[in-house]
């Protein structure tokens, strides 16, 4: 599971966007907590919720951004309703927010279920909570509350991916960015982070000696070579980027590519094609083996690729269907 702060603003419209899914239906409200007076209304709007929380706020003249609008989501539907609304619930008082006023809206509209908190940073005396929260502390609230030892988790991620051989030092980086890792080269040392901290430093040197020690099978990389272009004959290789979205809004974020080759490969394979683009444009087709645990780049599968690639850059983009979240 993730949790996202998003940027703070003025006024609340975080509570208008919220209102406005609730009232297609597309999410509900799972709980409202100290929020006073609104709890006597019989209907309750988005103006309502609004003015009382500007209300609260304006105890404070000289705070200008108030609100705080938080998201949890994770992948499929490990966590139901009930529990979503009850880790919102224990998050906020973790971050010293168990006595605001807020509210926990839960979203059906996409894949990922998922709940937005809105509440305000102004207590009712007019002090003001800290706001400057950095992911580190939100995201280890979370895994505290969720049992989760985020240093046994790298630990046991990291020792798997090091029985992967690698042709270079930027396929084992690829590799710990598709596991939520992310990296960073300075001062000759390869930094790797999540949740807002460094797990592990390691000289560049080290590692790639590490990298480069393993030897491969060079004919099990003929073997993937030849497996890919026999069904690039049956399959269409043909690749579409895959938008953080499955809508089409504004500024949506491309997330990968995919392919019904890279697909098919994925499923009966254990074989996955990693295409790797600049400027939009197909530079190299990264190999994923998961079978027998290679990560290497192919210039043989990228000339496959782009052959016979006729197609417009803005006709890639514009495919509708490959939205998902």
């Amino acid at each position: 599971m993730i949790v996202k702060i998003l940027k703070n603003s003025r006024g609340f419209p975080a509570i208008k966007y919220n209102m406005i899914k609730v009232d297609r239906g597309e999410a509900e409200i799972l709980s409202m907590a100290n929020t006073g007076i609104l709890n006597g209304f019989l209907a309750i709007g988005a103006r309502d919720i609004e003015q009382y929380f500007s209300a609260v706020s304006r105890a404070n003249s000289t705070s200008k951004k108030d609100q705080l609008h938080v998201v949890f989501s994770e992948k499929g539907d490990r966590f139901s309703k009930e529990d979503y609304g009850v880790l919102g619930m224990k998050w906020m008082k973790e971050m010293g927010f168990e006595k605001q006023p807020y509210m926990i809206f839960f979203h059906k509209d996409t894949q990922n279920r998922h709940i937005h908190i809105v509440s305000t940073t102004i207590r009712m005396d007019g002090s003001k909570i800290s706001d400057k929260f950095n992911y580190s502390k939100a995201s280890g609230a979370l895994n505290k509350l969720l049992g989760l030892d985020s240093l046994e988790e790298f630990k046991l991620k990291v020792s798997r991916m090091m029985e992967y051989k690698y042709s270079c030092l930027s396929d084992f980086q690829l590799l710990l960015r598709q596991n939520g890792y992310k990296t960073f080269l300075s001062d000759g040392m390869l930094k790797i982070c999540r949740y807002g901290k460094v797990f592990l430093r390691l000289k560049q040197e080290v590692v790639k000696e590490f990298v480069l020690t393993n030897t491969f099978d060079k004919y099990r990389i003929s073997e993937i070579e030849s497996l890919i272009s026999h069904n690039s004959e049956f399959y269409d290789k043909t690749w579409y980027p895959i938008y953080k979205s499955n809508k089409a809004i504004r500024n949506n974020p491309v997330i990968g590519h995919r392919s019904e080759l890279s697909e098919y490969l994925k499923k009966n394979h254990k074989l996955e094609l990693i295409y790797q683009l600049n400027k939009k444009s197909l530079v190299s087709v990264i190999v994923v083996d998961r079978l027998c645990k290679n990560v290497f780049t192919s210039p043989r599968i990228l000339s496959l690729m782009l052959a016979n690639e006729d197609r417009l850059t803005s006709d890639i983009y514009s495919a509708k269907a490959q939205y998902r979240r």
